[in-house]
C-alpha cells in the first residue's frame, strides 16, 4: 500500500504493491492502521508505532514532527497495554488497570480534556475514564467500551458521533450507551456499538447511510438501531461505511463509492446491510 509516510514500516517510504515484512517487529499480538501512521501492541504489553509523526501520533517523547520508516517505542505509559486503536492523527491505549491514555492531534479534545495542547507526543490520561477493556479512534473522536457494557465518547461532536444528543461540542464524556455492549466500533464520524443481543446500534454522520438509518437522515444524534439486523457477532467500521458479521456471512452498509460494500452492490450508497458474496 501507501508508504510515502514510512506507515508500512520496512524502512523505506515509497509504494509497494506487494506485502513487505515490517522490519524488527516481533512478538504483535495486535495491530492498529490510521491515517498516514501503524501501531502495534507487542507479546511483552508495549507499543511500537511507524509513519507519520506530525501530530506526534508515534509517542516518542519528541517535539520535533518527522516520520519513522520503521518501528519505534512509546514511550510514557503508565502501565502495560492491553488494546490499543490508532485515529487519523491520534493513537489510544487501554492500560491493564482500565484506564486510557491517548497521544497525538488533541483538535476537538480528541485525546480527551486532560490537555489544552494542540498535540503532544507523550501519553496523556483520559480523566474520568474507567474500567475500560477496549478502545476505537476516528477521525476526530474516541470512544471506548468499558467491562459494564457502557461505550463513552469523546472529541469532536459536530455530527452526534458523541451520541448525546445533540451536535454541539463538549468538553465532557458522553455515555451513549449504558449498558449491554460487547464491541465498539468508530468510523471517520460516526460510531457504533454491537449489543450482547446481536443487535447494532449507531449514531453519528448518516449522510451516507453509515448508521443504517435511512440516507434522508444526514444525521442519528442518538444510538438507533440498524433496522432489521440482527445476529452480529463482530463490529468493524470505516470512513463512512460498517461491517458486521453474523454466524455465515458479512454484511456491510453506508458509502460504496469504491465498492466498500462488496460485489453484492452497484449502488453508490445503501442504508441498508448489504451481504457481502462470495465470502
Amino acid at each position: 500500500g501507501r508508504g510515502g509516510y514510512g506507515q508500512l514500516g520496512d524502512g523505506a517510504a515509497v509504494v509497494r504493491l506487494t506485502p513487505v515484512t515490517v522490519s524488527g517487529l516481533t512478538g504483535a499480538t495486535e495491530l492498529a492502521a490510521g491515517g498516514l501512521h501503524t501501531c502495534a501492541l507487542l507479546g511483552d504489553a508495549s507499543v511500537r508505532c511507524w509513519g507519520d509523526d506530525t501530530s506526534g501520533q508515534l509517542g516518542t517523547g519528541s517535539s520535533s514532527a518527522g516520520q519513522a520508516n520503521t518501528p519505534v517505542a512509546v514511550v510514557g505509559l503508565s502501565g502495560p497495554v492491553v488494546a490499543l486503536d490508532t485515529g487519523t492523527f491520534h493513537t489510544c491505549a487501554v492500560i491493564d488497570d482500565g484506564t486510557v491514555q491517548c497521544w497525538g492531534n488533541n483538535g476537538d479534545r480528541r485525546l480527551g480534556a486532560t490537555t489544552t495542547s494542540d498535540r503532544t507526543s507523550t501519553p496523556v490520561t483520559v480523566t474520568g475514564l474507567t474500567d475500560v477493556v477496549d478502545v476505537a479512534a476516528g477521525d476526530r473522536h474516541t470512544c471506548a467500551l468499558t467491562g459494564a457494557g457502557a461505550v463513552r465518547c469523546w472529541g469532536r461532536n459536530l455530527d452526534g458521533q458523541l451520541g448525546d444528543g445533540t451536535d454541539q461540542a463538549t468538553t465532557s464524556l458522553t455515555t451513549p450507551v449504558a449498558g449491554g455492549a460487547v464491541a465498539v466500533a468508530v468510523g471517520e464520524e460516526h460510531s457504533c456499538a454491537l449489543l450482547e443481543d446481536g443487535t447494532v446500534r449507531c449514531w453519528g454522520d448518516n449522510g451516507y447511510g453509515a448508521t443504517g438509518s435511512p440516507t434522508t437522515t444526514l444525521t442519528v444524534l442518538t444510538p438507533t438501531a440498524v433496522a432489521g439486523f440482527a445476529g452480529a457477532t463482530m463490529l468493524s467500521a470505516g470512513g463512512d461505511n460498517t461491517c458486521a458479521t453474523t454466524a455465515t456471512a458479512l454484511w456491510c452498509w453506508g458509502f460504496n463509492f469504491s465498492g466498500q460494500l462488496g460485489p453484492s452492490s452497484t449502488a453508490d450508497r445503501s442504508s441498508t446491510p448489504v451481504r457481502v458474496l462470495g465470502l
